[in-house]
């Protein structure tokens, strides 16, 4: 056992290094992933333990609670109800365009839904196994779509006029203990008190994620000790662990199922990013906001690369965060129903995908 846990996190360090100089999102996630991934394939897959995903999930939670400021506040009173229209209208153009993965023999209105909704990538793929989604099909779209976000942002910001620092966004930094406050470790801490708490206090698919990042936000916003986030440590190790729980559940059939796939999921990710370019033009339409704000509030992933863009190109970034959030909450917020709504079109229960 112990040998295994080395070799998957060797594997997941060497991996994790390469992404990150390569300015590939998500690295942590990936490295575990690939780590699960080769160890899976060469059948020394190691068990993690239940506890070690619980808190990982619950970290990702209280990560997402951690957004929630003073600030956005103002911005969701002030221009809340064309925040609201772009958020819905967004996850709508994106669950309905995610359908297009149906085509594919087994693949379940589930994890259809869960594969294309349009934020909190990590969320959605931390609750995916409990929703009765195919995690693996899940990670593989929900990043093959961030990945193509950051990649045109900043070409469609350029042909929409705004001016571009032509950078692609910093990689995340390996000084993982960089920045660390009190302040961070203390709200933290409480966060994951909280959220174990209620999290074996109420059952329901997604509720390792949903109900830290409830409790958090409340628990955000009442912060006396000023504006707080997770420890890189903390968050990374825990995108790492989430990464790999996926990746042991590969084997080499799911693999050849998931490429054959791969064609009808370039389609739709095409598509989502096509709906929300579109979602983008009519928010535009109806409030006059320039179109590079609402495109950038309203792209389907890469929210941290939209920021740096923003940022970047003079838009509206208070705007664009805001929108870009409570999209990022709504989509976690959905999870229980989209679950519900599997289980009553498969009575029998949820059930994984042809993938094997």
């Amino acid at each position: 056992m112990i040998r295994r846990s080395a070799l998957l996190a060797a594997i997941a360090a060497v991996v994790t290094v390469l992404l990150v100089l390569l300015h590939i999102p998500s690295p942590f996630l990936f490295g575990g992933l690939a780590g699960g991934l080769v160890c899976a394939l060469l059948g020394c897959a190691p068990r993690i333990p239940q506890i070690t995903i619980s808190v990982a999930q619950v970290t990702v939670g209280i990560s997402v609670g951690a957004l929630m400021s003073g600030g956005l506040l103002v911005t969701l009173r002030d221009r809340g109800l064309t925040i609201l229209v772009a958020t819905v209208t967004t996850v709508a153009a994106s669950l309905v365009a995610g359908q297009l993965l149906r085509l594919h023999h087994g693949v379940s209105s589930t994890t259809a839904s869960f594969s294309s909704i349009a934020g909190g990538a990590v969320g959605v793929v931390a609750t995916a196994r409990d929703a009765g989604a195919d995690e693996r099909i899940v990670v593989t779209v929900q990043y093959l779509r961030v990945l193509a976000v950051i990649l045109t942002i900043p070409v469609v910001v350029t042909l929409l006029g705004a001016p571009s620092s032509g950078q692609r966004a910093s990689p995340p930094a390996l000084d993982l203990l960089a920045g660390l406050e009190w302040s961070d470790l203390l709200f933290t801490g409480a966060g994951l008190a909280v959220g174990l708490f209620l999290v074996r206090l109420l059952r329901f698919p997604g509720n390792m994620v949903l109900l830290p990042m409830a409790a958090t936000t409340l628990l955000s916003l009442a912060w006396p000790f000023g504006a707080v986030s997770i420890p890189e440590l903390l968050l990374s190790a825990s995108y790492l662990v989430i990464g790999a729980q996926v990746g042991v559940k590969f084997t080499r059939a799911s693999l050849a199922y998931i490429a054959r796939l791969l064609p009808l999921a370039v389609a739709q990710i095409i598509a989502t990013v096509g709906a929300c370019f579109g979602v983008a033009l009519l928010v535009t339409r109806m409030t006059g906001i320039p179109l590079v704000d609402t495109y950038l509030a309203t792209t389907p992933g890469g929210l941290y690369a939209v920021i740096a863009v923003a940022l970047a190109s003079d838009a509206d970034v208070g705007f664009i965060f805001a929108t870009q959030v409570v999209r990022l909450f709504l989509a976690l917020a959905l999870v229980p129903l989209l679950a519900w709504m599997g289980r009553r079109r498969r009575p029998d229960g949820p059930s994984q995908s042809g993938a094997g």
